[in-house]
């Protein structure tokens, strides 16, 4: 399946009820990650609320994008930060929620639709890369700027711009597979990937055919 290249991850706060600004505060603790080297996104359910709304923290760089949304950066080495939400009128505070610092899981590459170690068949469109199982939100698909493909029974490896599946890779795979004498033929990946901090990275898969 694939995602929308654009995605935030959102922690999400609703609240209830405004009566004195104090009552009905409720979380998502299974959203309570924060990442490095991210522009994390938090949302206040509060509507016309927010405005009188002030988040602090003593670890984290917060910054408003619009009337309910809020830009998260990390700014410590510590595995945990707090951020705390106050009334800006009567300075009382509305609720603290603790978060889990943590790095981006490292990227997971697909041959379409099959995953590592797979085998695979030659009528996907693409590679595609996300985070695997190790994600918090639902669209997570990163961005392949090359990758390469090779294996002992090809006569060169191929390096292929972006992530499609062209038919010089699926024509070398067709004839290695008949040079094996139709047995599965072992090939690997190696992907350069731009994550969602948009730093390139090196990512490898091995699959067969």
């Amino acid at each position: 399946m694939f995602f929308e290249k654009r995605f935030v991850i959102v922690f999400l706060v609703l609240f209830s009820s405004f009566q004195g600004m104090s009552q009905g505060v409720v979380s998502f603790p299974e959203l309570n990650v924060l990442y490095k080297a991210y522009e994390n996104v938090l949302v206040l359910g509060a509507g016309k609320k927010t405005k009188s709304l002030v988040l602090e923290s003593k670890e984290l760089s917060i910054s408003k994008s619009n009337d309910s949304c809020y830009v998260v950066r990390v700014n410590t080495t510590s595995r945990t930060a707090q951020i705390t939400i106050r009334n800006k009128w009567t300075h009382k505070i509305i609720g603290t929620w603790q978060f889990r610092i943590m790095n981006l899981p490292s990227a997971v590459l697909y041959w379409g639709i099959y995953p590592p170690d797979s085998e695979v068949s030659l009528d996907q469109p693409a590679l595609r890369s996300d985070y695997g199982k190790d994600i918090f939100w639902a669209n997570s698909e990163i961005e392949i700027s090359s990758y390469e493909i090779n294996s002992p029974l090809f006569e060169t490896s191929f390096r292929v711009s972006k992530g499609m599946i062209t038919p010089e890779v699926i024509a070398a795979l067709e004839s290695a597979k008949q040079l094996n004498k139709g047995n599965p033929v072992d090939f690997y990946v190696v992907a350069q990937v731009k994550g969602k901090d948009r730093i390139l990275r090196r990512t490898e898969a091995h699959f067969m055919y």
